[in-house]
């Protein structure tokens, strides 16, 4: 009866071992994307900085020189193009950031859903194993109140 209790009990701690391994891994993942997710803030952080010291640079070139009305309409054009490269890398870099995420997030959480039904299924089992102990102590003490009440009978 000792060795089924103790078989039982070195299942939990591998299962409980399994868990902790398989939530170290997440772990990992998760830390692994969100250092992925820096860069790319850094990414759009210096596209930004970079955009915003072209334009300073425009607005300085307007200022100091006497601009006529065509080389204004090209710096205008110029801010344009500059703008559309800016939100089309920015969208670019939005759209990679969230389809990462998403994938990461859908990955980690069929890990962590497959685990705990695992998880389940093994409590299931235990439970099924402890309610055939119980059936069987139950049956052997019946047989031994049995004999007992058999065994008094026959020596009255």
């Amino acid at each position: 009866m000792a060795g089924l209790m103790d078989m039982i009990s070195n299942r939990d701690t591998n299962l409980d071992k399994s868990i902790a391994e398989t939530t170290m891994q997440c772990l990992r993942e998760m830390r692994k994307q969100t250092s992925e997710n820096v860069e790319l803030v850094k990414r759009i952080n210096s596209l930004v900085e970079a955009s915003i010291t072209k334009i300073k640079g425009i607005e300085v070139k307007a200022n100091e020189q006497n601009i006529d009305q065509k080389e204004m309409e090209e710096l205008k054009k110029e801010l344009k193009d500059i703008r559309q490269e800016f939100f089309d890398e920015l969208t670019l870099l939005k759209n990679q950031l969230a389809e990462e995420s998403s994938k990461e997030n859908a990955k980690l959480y069929k890990s962590i859903k497959g685990l705990l039904e695992e998880y389940d299924e093994n409590q299931e089992r235990k439970m099924r194993a402890l309610g055939r102990i119980n059936k069987l102590i139950v049956w052997f003490l019946v047989l031994i109140t049995a004999l007992l009440i058999t065994n008094i009978l026959g020596v009255i």
